[in-house]
């Protein structure tokens, strides 16, 4: 894979406006921390080891990272909607998005809506409010009632750092997923099961969309901001590095388990 690392001047950076400013590092602040979430789902879903135990401590991973990377889908949509996308007046950087990512932020309106105060109920929204980063008060009680096998287990180690309380896991992840189901896609006579595996197709659509069209716009403002540094960076020389080895990402797991020492 070939890097081209290209230098932006910081006396051309000053003579962007500070609007400008704003758009172009938060927008590269987001990208970065939403390619760093995307990397780690792709690590929990390989698998490192088989068996009950090693399943329980592989959707944990999985499904704490899913919703890490969808509360951050949220709030770098509320950061655009805050510092990016104007709200009456043009702005030339919105105006030099190509079709594709005016396709993707059409997308985004859509999905989430057009302000944070007339923002729409959705999968991703439900999971970032109550469990992403708050803990925001959710109903547990059918989900404890409709436990599967094996999902009323603790797995304790010798180490805090390797143990695993799975029970307390399982009740919200159902609950949440039930949420979800039942939220944005009701259906009467519905069993909690079906609520579930729904809020679960949910939520695993909704991000794999979202994400998708959240980083399309991201580049396109990125690119556009770039471009109207005086001088702009991209025309200059770019130092090239090739990086060789790449592993294929289903070639990385992401173990559970650490070695911790002496208990």
């Amino acid at each position: 894979m070939k890097i081209l690392t290209y230098a932006i001047d910081r006396s051309a950076l000053g003579e962007l406006s500070q609007r400008h400013r704003n758009q172009l590092f938060g927008c590269m602040f987001a990208h970065d921390e939403l390619t760093f979430l995307n990397r780690l789902l792709m690590f929990t879903q390989n698998s490192v080891a088989d068996g009950g135990l090693h399943d329980h401590a592989q959707s944990v991973q999985i499904w704490c990272i899913l919703q890490l990377l969808a509360g951050k889908i949220f709030e770098t949509w509320l950061m655009m909607l805050k510092r990016v996308i104007p709200r009456r007046e043009k702005d030339a950087v919105m105006e030099a998005l190509s079709e594709d990512h005016r396709v993707s932020l059409g997308w985004l309106l859509d999905y989430f809506g057009d302000s944070e105060s007339n923002s729409k109920q959705c999968a991703i929204k439900i999971v970032r409010n109550t469990t992403a980063f708050h803990y925001g008060g959710l109903d547990m009680e059918r989900a404890l009632k409709e436990l599967v096998d094996g999902e009323n287990t603790i797995h304790l180690a010798q180490n805090p750092a390797n143990t695993l309380y799975f029970l307390g896991s399982a009740v919200v992840f159902r609950s949440i997923f039930s949420k979800v189901g039942d939220e944005v896609s009701p259906e009467v006579g519905r069993s909690f099961d079906k609520s579930v595996a729904e809020g679960v197709r949910l939520v695993m659509d909704d991000v794999k969309n979202a994400n998708y069209h959240i980083h399309q716009v991201l580049y396109g403002l990125i690119k556009s901001i770039i471009e109207k540094i005086p001088g702009n960076p991209l025309d200059g020389d770019a130092e090239e590095t090739t990086i060789q080895g790449l592993p294929r990402p289903e070639a990385i797991g992401l173990s559970p388990w650490l070695d911790m020492g002496e208990a």
